[in-house]
């Protein structure tokens, strides 16, 4: 949650200030993908690497 609350602070100042719109929507899918992350509807390769290397799943 702290990686989707860092992205939307981000986002906020952007909004109030002229910027190009590609910028928001990346920090936007960056704070939407930490935000799947925690509920599960998506994983990182990072956390599947993690999964991986700790416990010898399909081993």
């Amino acid at each position: 949650l702290c990686t989707f609350l860092e992205q939307l602070k981000k986002i906020v100042p952007m909004l109030e200030h002229p910027v190009e719109y590609e910028l928001v929507a990346y920090h936007l899918r960056e704070a939407l993908q930490s935000l799947s992350e925690v509920t599960g509807r998506s994983v990182s390769e990072a956390a599947m690497d993690k999964v991986f290397k700790q416990f010898c799943v399909g081993k």
